[in-house]
């Protein structure tokens, strides 16, 4: 009778080959540092956000942190958060081994929509950890689930690598979107639905299906979310008036002001000097 050997599942050697999840853990508002483990050991880190909403500086770059959306850091890389809402935010550490998976990986966009199946795997993955992480096929199990969820994402990013149709194509260094590029670059500007189409080359009905596809909102509204990251910013690293603000992001001083309230539960001003007490206590 052949006998089933528990210590050959304790070995590291058994782990997956290409990745190995340090650890795995949920962020929330009150609680923003992360998960304790390995992190520090850590080549990316995959976050997905289940719900909420915020900010996260990623490399001096502000991007909006939206439910059902995953960010991958680099393990490395300066990043920070903001939430402004009750937030939770799934956190997986990874250790790369396998050098074609890590420039797989290398061509991810820093943010991009989860499907609902990879948002329950990872789900699954915590509550795995939470209940069994103490077992020795735990963390096998994590490995290869986390694995299948970023093999997902890589699909679908693939073919946007290598396509060849029309003004969406790029290559690894150009952006991730155009389209939200080309917002990005003109947050100023009075841009319209019917501009945006001209220039692409689309309806605007279709802007707005491609946009929603990928973006899970608008292109008005990831307009707004820009403006308003840029008014933060600046609000924070400089001495403009609020005016002054307001007139570079391309909003009125009166939207701005109701509109940042309505967000950040507090007027411009107050943002700012409540900004600055935090930067003189730290």
């Amino acid at each position: 009778m052949q006998v089933f050997d528990a210590s050959l599942y304790q070995q590291d050697a058994m782990r997956d080959s290409q990745l190995r999840v340090l650890s795995i853990g949920r962020l929330d508002f009150a609680d923003p540092g992360g998960p304790d483990g390995q992190e520090g050991d850590a080549d990316f880190r995959l976050l997905v956000v289940q719900k909420g909403r915020g900010e996260i500086l990623i490399g001096g770059i502000y991007y909006p942190l939206l439910a059902g959306y995953y960010y991958l850091l680099s393990g490395h890389r300066p990043h920070g958060f903001l939430f402004s809402t009750d937030s939770q935010v799934m956190d997986a550490a990874l250790k790369i081994i396998d050098e074609p998976f890590r420039r797989l990986m290398s061509l991810f966009p820093a943010m991009g929509p989860c499907q609902p199946k990879e948002m329950a795997e990872l789900q699954r993955c915590f509550d795995l950890q939470t209940t069994e992480g103490g077992r020795v096929l735990t963390k096998f199990c994590l490995d290869a689930a986390v694995k299948s969820v970023l093999v997902s994402i890589a699909q679908r990013i693939a073919p946007e690598q290598h396509s060849s149709h029309g003004q969406l194509s790029k290559d690894k260094n150009e952006p991730p979107f155009p389209i939200a590029e080309y917002i990005r670059e003109r947050f100023s500007e009075k841009l319209t639905l019917e501009g945006i189409g001209r220039h692409f080359g689309f309806h605007p009905h279709y802007v707005i299906k491609l946009f929603n596809d990928r973006m899970g909102m608008s292109p008005i509204q990831y307009l707004q979310e820009v403006r308003l990251l840029k008014a933060m910013e600046y609000l924070q690293t400089t001495d403009m008036t609020v005016a002054e603000i307001s007139d570079r992001v391309g909003w009125t001083m009166s939207y701005f002001s109701r509109l940042f309230h309505q967000r950040k539960g507090l007027s411009p001003s107050q943002y700012r000097k409540r900004h600055m007490q935090t930067q003189t206590v730290s």
